[in-house]
């Protein structure tokens, strides 16, 4: 029977206790009375790359080539078409379905716009992407 009767105190101190468990995980900024904001970047902030994106192309955009640069104008990164074969890639006719992405991260659509037999690659030093053909 003691059990039972001490058991509403012991729920009254775990939930004053919790709040400031809670708080101590992740360093945050109170805003408002009841509003906290994390002061941790956000991962597409850390690496653009990662940062979720919603484009329709504009219909002067007709080849894949135009659509990456146009995905990556504001991004931060560049593309790097010294690297062999991308030529080839910049030329293929973007397809119809190919003209409205999103939303979708910048990566993934990246990769979506070049097409399964191309691998993205990301160079986060110098901030570029480039293409190999898969397999080589």
């Amino acid at each position: 029977m003691k059990s039972t009767k001490s058991a509403p105190y012991i729920l009254c101190s775990l939930m004053a206790v919790a709040p400031a468990l809670s708080n101590a995980s992740f360093d945050a900024a109170q805003t408002d009375r009841y509003t906290s904001v994390s002061l941790e970047p956000l991962p597409e902030q850390v690496s653009p790359i990662l940062a979720v994106v919603n484009i329709q192309f504009s219909e002067n955009v007709k080849t894949v080539g135009d659509a990456i640069f146009e995905l990556l104008a504001g991004s931060g990164y560049r593309w790097d078409i010294s690297v062999a074969d991308n030529h080839r890639l910049m030329d293929l006719p973007l397809p119809m379905v190919s003209r409205e992405l999103g939303p979708i991260r910048l990566r993934d659509a990246l990769s979506a716009l070049a097409g399964q037999s191309w691998v993205l690659k990301v160079d986060e030093l110098t901030r570029t992407i480039h293409f190999n053909v898969l397999g080589q």
